[in-house]
């Protein structure tokens, strides 16, 4: 009697840690699935939000290749300015001696053939350097 009541203690004991066992493993089985769908999903984030960056990258490349030609453009126009400035002060130079030798009355402003032509010569050497690929530009 006593070796059965042991036999019986021993089969419940095995069978309650045969059961803790497979409920364990049952939890841990299932916490390994929930770690596995979670790195799945960080590295799918990681290579979207890389390739977000290569992209943002590239578009600071092109921007800054865009800033640079605007820079070289506005510098060789300051440029062609300066010279259409200065173009432009000789001829009102040229103008102000050529007035202050004839006596012509103050309200009337006498006009110089070749401060026109030159004026004319300005205004068209401007508006080529605004505009060069207009067809008025090409065909002179």
């Amino acid at each position: 009697m006593m070796l059965s009541n042991f036999r019986n203690a021993l089969m419940l004991a095995l069978i309650l840690i045969a059961a803790l066992a497979g409920y364990t493993s049952y939890t841990l089985y299932g916490d390994l699935e929930v770690a596995r769908t979670t790195i799945t999903s960080l590295t799918n984030d990681i290579e979207d939000r890389d390739r977000t960056i290569a992209l943002a990258s590239e578009s600071c490349r092109i921007d800054e290749t865009i800033v640079r030609n605007v820079l070289v453009e506005s510098e060789a126009m300051a440029g062609s300015i300066s010279t259409i400035i200065d173009e432009l002060n000789t001829i009102n130079s040229t103008e102000d001696k050529t007035n202050a030798t004839t006596p012509t009355p103050a309200k009337v402003p006498v006009p110089s053939t070749d401060s026109d032509a030159a004026l004319m010569r300005l205004l068209d050497n401007a508006y080529c350097t605004a505009a060069p690929s207009d067809s008025y530009c090409t065909t002179r």
